[in-house]
């Protein structure tokens, strides 16, 4: 169990050595992380107490330990050594004063692996950003006793397609911090163009989206830059209170869910919209689930940054959430009430000011979002004279928080595409005489 500012995780990383039979130990002692230093870390604890020896360090996290082998007194694990979108696998010794890494960390790339039993062999995958690959190793080479997979016949067939340019960035903040950057251009991008953009977020506490992942791949974000009408620039921005850039930057969003998230991500589109290739007035953004629900804290913001929105699946009210989640980043509606008034969905100004309106997407029988947050969302901003110019809403009966019961996925896609055109077709007139009342 470690301390993580404003809350605890159990990393399920403990491993006991009670004998002190091992390479490398003269006492019985345990292996767990901790990031006391604000790092997660591993660390050898003595059984009868004393000083931990840190057996890795730095500003980077331990991500995963892998496995143990007390024969040899070696601690294969990943971590973000090289970068905070990246994944590389290493092994160091019990004593910590022997680190090897097991894969190119001069290189990019997203690693992971699987020991046998008894540490000898491993499988290695590589997951991006380039074709993914897996392989056999025996520990102490670096040669493949077998490729398991080489995903030639993948490289063949995207080839068919033409699929956007993937770029990764950094976005360095006036107040210090650097915010991680994905970037899909659309695949006939030509310098000059002024094109529309869609921020695709998240956004959660300890989550990621700008991993260095393959990203070559058919999907919804694939279409948007690739289909000749729309042609948009999809990106994604991993703001403040995400993970992997130690507990400093994780926990600052602590009791005050949905502040810095939607500070950094307007931030980041005027940042963005300054670029020459970028239409500055057709940013638009969506998320799904917090992703939805920061959307909602994006508009309430009033910035004039982003053109429209769309929110699918959001929570509204984090009082009407699983509180073994909620509490564990607000603490309890008693003890933090003004974090909890500050973090709902409850500003209109900016739902009724913002250009290109809003969609609201969700399902009746959504058991995660529950359909309360919604339907009170919605009570709220036609209470507050919010009107139908501005915000369209669309329930999906009998859907979960997926949203895919009885065709309700190839709807709700569709449905986005269409408000996605809509946009970056929108001008400013043509308005009905009931919308100027």
């Amino acid at each position: 169990m470690v301390r993580m500012g404003g809350w605890r995780i159990i990393l399920l990383s403990l491993v006991s050595f009670p004998y002190g039979d091992v390479p490398g130990l003269s006492t019985p002692s345990y292996l767990d992380i901790s990031d006391h230093s604000g790092w997660p870390h591993i660390y050898l604890y003595p059984v009868s107490g004393g000083e931990p020896v840190a057996l890795t360090s730095g500003n980077w996290e331990v991500t995963t330990v892998y496995s143990v082998d007390s024969r040899r007194g070696l601690v294969h694990y990943q971590s973000t050594e090289r970068d905070s979108t990246e994944r590389h696998i290493f092994t160091v010794s019990l004593d910590g004063k022997t680190k090897k890494p097991l894969v190119d960390i001069t290189k990019e790339g997203y690693y992971g692996a699987s020991f046998s039993p008894g540490g000898g062999y491993h499988t290695l995958s590589y997951s991006g950003p380039n074709l993914p690959w897996q392989v056999l190793r025996r520990i102490g080479s670096d040669m493949p006793i077998r490729v398991i997979d080489h995903n030639a016949p993948l490289e063949a067939n995207l080839s068919a397609y033409s699929l956007p340019k993937i770029v990764w960035s950094k976005l360095k903040h006036p107040d210090g911090y650097e915010l991680n950057v994905l970037e899909r251009l659309p695949p006939n991008f030509t310098k000059g163009k002024k094109y529309p953009v869609l921020f695709d977020i998240y956004g959660g506490p300890g989550s990621q989206r700008t991993e260095k992942t393959f990203r070559r791949t058919v999907d919804f974000s694939t279409y948007l830059g690739s289909d000749p009408e729309l042609e948009y620039i999809v990106v994604t921005v991993d703001n403040r209170g995400t993970g992997y850039k130690g507990r400093k930057f994780r926990t600052m969003v602590v009791g005050q869910l949905g502040k810095l998230e939607a500070e950094d991500q307007v931030w980041a589109a005027k940042e963005y919209g300054k670029r020459d290739y970028v239409d500055p007035g057709k940013i638009s953004i969506w998320g799904w689930s917090y992703g939805g629900y920061l959307t909602g804290k994006v508009l309430e913001l009033d910035s004039g940054a982003f053109s429209s929105g769309i929110m699918t699946a959001p929570s509204s009210d984090w009082r009407f959430y699983d509180s073994i989640y909620t509490e564990r980043y607000m603490k309890s509606p008693t003890a933090n009430r003004a974090g909890y008034n500050a973090s709902a969905i409850a500003k209109t100004s900016g739902f009724k000011n913002v250009a290109g309106g809003f969609l609201i997407q969700h399902g009746t029988a959504d058991d995660n979002v529950h359909f309360q947050n919604p339907a009170v969302l919605v009570g709220t901003l036609v209470s507050e004279g919010v009107g139908p110019e501005k915000m369209r809403v669309q329930w999906f009966t009998d859907s979960d928080h997926n949203i895919n019961y009885n065709g309700a996925s190839s709807f709700l896609y569709k449905q986005l595409a269409k408000a996605l055109y809509d946009e970056k077709r929108r001008t400013p007139e043509g308005k009905h005489q009931w919308s100027r009342r």
